[in-house]
């Protein structure tokens, strides 16, 4: 009995979401949201009924929190969904009728911001690059590592060569707090990225003072499937970090940990790249996956003048900040851009989750539930 209720609950709220998000009209919403909450009424009564009658109250009032929840979302559900629709919709009509603008650097003018290769630093938090592009930045919230990096770029700033190299996994934020640092580097510092290892060996005896080296995921430098060319690489930026007369020259790299012991191994008998090795080791600033205590009250008073922020705050679990802030939107994005069959398989997923179907979905429930989110004209299709 209880199953066939949660199947009946199940099919209406399928039911009730496919009308509401194609826009059909209260009159014909209504008797199925009048079903819906007949059925949820039911589900609470066989929830609580066995629970009460051995006198679990605490037991009672927990398994009626899900029928509870299900009336509300039949009360409000259809024209809440109704009212995204719309506003998805107006949202992308502004867009089309709007154009955006575009800043792009001229590699010719070699004033301090566009000196820097812009296309290759994004300054959106994340570890992706902005082809030529510059956005609006986010404000910086500081992190703990910070203080580390800021006493290389003071050395640099007195004169003294240096390396540091970011050490974390994806989107923990290295990009943008390398690039914050060298915000402080004054002119005449150039900033060069070169686009492959190739590049770096061929360009390296050529690199003079007040040079930042922009090596965004070294491993792709030092650590690739031409040995020979690894060492020599890492031979010659040693030669430009002692070398008096390059002075000051800054080498700041970004590394994922997965990488870490293939260019400094621990065990050294059989060390392939003993210059690499060389080069790296004792240069490593870990970047923290999550915010710490300090930084989340520091992210809080941020978040009051930039948005952006203030959703990552709210949205970002267990201090994954800088995550959220360069996958969250995306994963969104790709969410509300898919095409409707894939979106159809989600919401169902979605809707079986919410009514508490805890076991695997299997793939024929999910196409034949996923039907009823498809307009009659695509079902058909």
């Amino acid at each position: 009995m209880a199953l066939a209720v949660d199947l009946t609950v199940l099919g209406l709220l399928v039911r009730t979401r496919h009308l509401a998000l194609n826009g059909s009209p209260g009159h014909v919403v209504q008797p199925a949201r009048r079903l819906l909450l007949a059925a949820s009424a039911a589900t609470l009564a066989l929830n609580a009924a066995d629970p009460v009658f051995a006198n679990q109250w605490g037991k009672a009032a927990f398994d009626t929190v899900g029928p509870l929840l299900l009336i509300g979302r039949a009360e409000i559900g259809p024209g809440l969904l109704q009212a995204i629709g719309l506003t998805n919709r107006s949202q992308a009509a502004r867009k089309a009728d709007q154009s955006e603008p575009a800043v792009y650097a001229d590699s010719h003018d070699r004033s301090p911001e566009t000196q820097l290769e812009l296309d290759d630093v994004s300054q959106r938090g994340s570890e992706q690059a902005v082809a030529g592009r510059v956005p609006e930045a986010l404000l910086y919230v500081r992190r703990q590592h910070d203080g580390d990096f800021e006493k290389v770029i003071d050395r640099a700033l007195a004169g003294e060569s240096g390396l540091a190299v970011l050490l974390g996994n994806s989107s923990t934020g290295k990009t943008r707090s390398a690039w914050e640092q060298v915000q402080r580097l004054p002119e005449p510092w150039r900033l060069w990225h070169p686009t492959s290892a190739d590049e770096l060996l061929a360009e390296l005896p050529t690199v003079g003072p007040r040079t930042v080296l922009w090596l965004n995921e070294l491993h792709r430098y030092l650590y690739t499937d031409d040995v020979r060319r690894d060492e020599a690489i890492a031979s010659w930026l040693i030669e430009a970090l002692q070398n008096l007369d390059r002075a000051p020259v800054l080498v700041l790299g970004t590394l994922w940990h997965e990488y870490r012991l293939r260019l400094a191994p621990a065990e050294i008998t059989n060390d392939t790249r003993p210059q690499v090795r060389k080069l790296v080791t004792g240069h490593f600033i870990p970047v923290p996956e999550t915010f710490a205590e300090v930084e989340l009250r520091l992210l809080a008073e941020a978040a009051e003048r930039d948005p952006r922020l203030a959703e990552a705050e709210a949205n970002a679990e267990e201090g994954h900040v800088t995550q959220y802030l360069a996958g969250g939107p995306a994963q969104v994005e790709r969410y509300l851009t898919a095409d409707p069959a894939a979106q159809a398989i989600l919401h169902a997923a979605m809707d079986a989750r919410r009514l508490g179907w805890k076991s695997s979905l299997s793939a024929g429930f999910l196409n034949d539930a996923a039907l009823a989110y498809f307009s009659p004209a695509a079902r058909g299709t």
